[in-house]
């Protein structure tokens, strides 16, 4: 039962990595800039550099951890993103804790996209290998599968009768991660990011106050699901939030900020209160020297 959730793993990973090295689609949206959620996996292959520090209180505990990622685009339509994160635990009545995170690697490929109608289709190979510590909360066995990611933008929508919902944009990713050890314990995982683009408001001729300031403003909402779905031992309830927040796009930065806040009485009990936030660094632009950007 093991070995044979192992090697459907395994084969998803390498069938997408064989169809991602054969793509000949491109990652081109027209008008639409995306963000870059706070929880949501974009679809977009980018060159990028994030850094996501965050504080969580949850029943018993409170958990500050500092999240970093490195994206990587070998062509217009294929990347490879690692990423990591550092969490330190203070527990009530018992010692903190402080300790890595697994590392998490994930290859992307865009199988199709329009620039007329401002979408952006995506898979990814999500494998998170057991690499950080357990006794300070990473998990024992490596997990990994494959991810569906996708964007639509609004933009095609007539602007007569439309024009103030042309900058609305939807983001979504889902999931399947079996774990690949111990006892059985398969994540499923669902993100809907909604988001409004006042910089695209403005480029349709929308006079705004402040503009040079106020068109890099994005508020967004997003709905999150997680559940550890098919367990012998260590199923759980579905953890729901929603994470409303805002972004602001400078140059070759995206600033963020947000919040969440619990659906449901698992998710209550993991979140209390919360910050997240993420700066998003564009490496075209910032180390150009580096040959970043896909030829």
């Amino acid at each position: 039962m093991r070995g044979g959730r192992e090697c459907r793993g395994a084969l998803a990973i390498v069938t997408l990595l064989v169809l991602a090295a054969g793509s000949v689609a491109l990652a081109q949206t027209g008008k639409r800039v995306f963000i870059d959620p706070l929880v949501t996996e974009d679809a977009t292959p980018d060159n990028e550099l994030e850094l996501a520090p965050g504080w969580n209180r949850e029943a018993h505990a409170s958990d500050f951890n500092m999240a970093w990622s490195v994206e990587k685009q070998f062509s217009k339509n294929f990347s490879l993103e690692v990423s990591d994160a550092f969490d330190s635990v203070s527990r009530s009545r018992e010692h903190s804790s402080e300790g890595i995170d697994g590392v998490e690697i994930l290859p992307k490929w865009i199988f199709f996209s329009s620039d007329q109608h401002e979408d952006v289709f995506a898979i990814a190979a999500d494998f998170l290998p057991s690499s950080g510590d357990p006794g300070k909360g990473a998990e024992t066995h490596s997990r990994g599968g494959p991810r569906l990611l996708w964007e639509k933008g609004l933009g095609d929508l007539p602007d007569s009768g439309f024009h103030y919902l042309r900058p609305l944009a939807v983001q979504n990713d889902m999931g399947y991660l079996p774990s690949w050890g111990g006892s059985q314990a398969d994540e499923l995982f669902f993100n809907l990011t909604v988001e409004y683009s006042l910089r695209y408001l403005a480029d349709a001729g929308e006079p705004l106050p402040l503009t040079f300031v106020s068109s890099g403003l994005v508020p967004f909402v997003e709905f999150n699901y997680d559940q550890i779905a098919f367990g012998q031992r260590d199923s759980t309830p579905p953890d729901l939030r929603v994470t409303p927040g805002l972004a602001y796009l400078f140059g070759p930065y995206q600033l963020t900020i947000g919040t969440q806040v619990a659906l449901n009485r698992t998710a209550s009990h993991n979140v209390q209160a919360a910050v997240l936030t993420l700066l998003d660094i564009d490496l075209d632009e910032i180390i150009p020297a580096m040959g970043w950007e896909a030829r």
